[in-house]
């Protein structure tokens, strides 16, 4: 039977968090929708990490196939990377598109890392509220934009609350951070009430981003094992993390109670949260020690240091051109059997340059790949934490092992997923010496692998749902509620849900 569907997305929620702080009375709509829930924990096509989740979910496939995996990646047949445009790049359908194209009515807001659909039977906005804008606040129709921002006003963030490297958010502006996310979560909230006051949706997502912002900046004020805690005098300061999830479980009640009898209400949380521990940052120079290639370093030296002696007029000029950042990286990366690119902090990328599938590729796809990967993986395994004394690498994974499709050549071919027990500073290991020590990011926090997934309505059993549920798993379920088919999906409907 045809449901009709109201989802909330809880992007970075931490569940831990959100039970923990339910069964303390904190979130009293969360902790009534657990009790009348059916509950999963879905999981992310692992080792990737946050930018595979929600575009895992809301195309029911796998990275290879629609194509994401972080927001800057490898452009296939060149050495250089791009920002991943949502619009443009994503190659399979969104569930909105589909049920749209099936006769369903559809909304949806500020789904994260989502693209923009135009002539759906419906409305969609577009980075208005979010954790990382990807272009300007769009929609469908065009006037619905400008609708919403002048009724419910603009993201005082700017889709941006980062600080920058080596800097640290004060006091002051925590607090002032904190109530800029409230307001975003009492601004969406009283959006979304007013557009299903308007009309009647067959679906209605949105997703909610100040966990994730909150999170990334302000982990060290909740966590008190995070180095930064005692620093920050945190007894006497503000406790943004839980007022920020008090008001989305706030946010979450008054939907829920729109939803009523006559809907399902799909709550996803996640990824998690958790502290800001990476080797991301340090791993291109092991790699390069890995390859003993000095001709790589002195090469990219040469460049900057002719680069910096030009006039200010014609670095202007030349950094459209061929020796930006990403340029002289890209020269570099040719040169080079293997080299990391950029990935989410819980898991290092690297690509092997290939033979027929890169320009200038230095690596016979077969046995001398395979042969490389291997090695590549022992010698990561054998690091340690240079403070700790145990292993910085948990598992170093193959991704054309885990993963097929058309897009496969977008990817990297290994991913380093790092132990983040403790904070890496520096790492050392037989085959390199101790890297230089590094300080930690600016920001935190940082994604774990953890999700909650919670849905209720008529017929729906509140129980945990039975097996290993992957997020591609959700997707296809909340198509197949809505029947709607997606093709070559790489997720099965939940027939505890579903009824299949």
């Amino acid at each position: 039977m045809r449901r009709k569907i109201i989802f909330v997305g809880l992007d970075g929620a931490e569940p831990e968090l959100l039970q923990k702080w339910s069964n303390a009375g904190v979130l009293p709509h969360m902790k009534k929708l657990l009790r009348e829930s059916a509950w999963m924990e879905p999981q992310t096509p692992a080792p990737f990490g946050d930018g595979v989740f929600w575009p895992a979910f809301f195309t029911a496939a796998g990275p290879a196939k629609h194509g994401r995996y972080f927001r800057s990646q490898i452009v296939p047949g060149t050495y250089s990377c791009k920002r991943f445009d949502e619009d443009k790049d994503f190659t399979y359908e969104t569930l909105w598109r589909l049920a749209s194209d099936a006769g369903r009515k559809v909304a949806v807001i500020d789904m994260p890392k989502a693209p923009l659909k135009r002539g759906l039977n419906g409305v969609q906005l577009v980075d208005w509220i979010v954790h990382d804008r990807c272009g300007r606040t769009r929609s469908h129709p065009a006037a619905l934009a400008p609708e919403i921002t002048e009724r419910f006003g603009k993201d005082p963030n700017d889709g941006n609350v980062g600080v920058e490297p080596g800097e640290r958010r004060t006091p002051a502006a925590t607090e002032a951070l904190s109530q800029q996310l409230l307001w975003r979560v009492d601004a969406k909230r009283r959006a979304c009430l007013h557009l299903l006051q308007e009309e009647d949706f067959d679906l209605f997502m949105v997703a909610f981003q100040e966990a994730h912002d909150i999170g990334h900046q302000c982990w060290h004020l909740h966590d008190p094992g995070h180095p930064l805690h005692r620093e920050w005098g945190i007894d006497t300061m503000c406790t943004p993390v839980k007022d920020v999830y008090r008001a989305l479980d706030q946010a979450v009640g008054e939907l829920a109670a729109r939803a009523g009898d006559n809907h399902l209400l799909v709550v996803v949380a996640g990824l998690g949260m958790g502290p800001s521990y990476t080797g991301n940052y340090l791993l291109d120079g092991i790699l390069k020690s890995f390859e003993r290639n000095g001709r790589d370093a002195s090469y990219v030296r040469r460049q900057r240091g002719i680069f910096r002696l030009l006039p200010i007029g014609v670095r202007d000029r030349l950094r459209a051109v061929t020796f930006t950042a990403e340029g002289v990286r890209a020269e570099e990366r040719r040169r080079r059997k293997f080299f990391a690119i950029p990935h989410n902090q819980n898991a290092g990328a690297i690509r092997i340059n290939l033979v027929g599938r890169e320009p200038d590729g230095r690596v016979k796809p077969g046995y001398e790949f395979d042969e490389l990967c291997e090695q590549l993986s022992a010698k990561l395994k054998s690091l340690t934490n240079a403070d700790t004394g145990g292993p910085v690498v948990d598992e170093v994974v193959k991704i054309s092992e885990r993963f097929a499709g058309p897009h496969l050549d977008r990817l990297p071919d290994l991913l380093v997923v790092w132990n983040r027990s403790a904070p890496i500073h520096a790492i050392r290991g037989p085959d390199i010496e101790e890297t230089p020590r590094k300080p930690l990011g600016p920001r935190t926090g940082d994604h774990t692998q953890r999700a909650l997934a919670l849905v209720r309505g008529p017929g729906i059993e509140a129980r945990r749902v039975e097996g290993a549920v992957s997020i591609m798993d959700l997707g296809a379920t909340v198509a197949a509620l809505l029947e709607v088919s997606i093709r070559d999906s790489d997720g099965e409907p939940i027939a505890q849900l579903a009824g299949r």
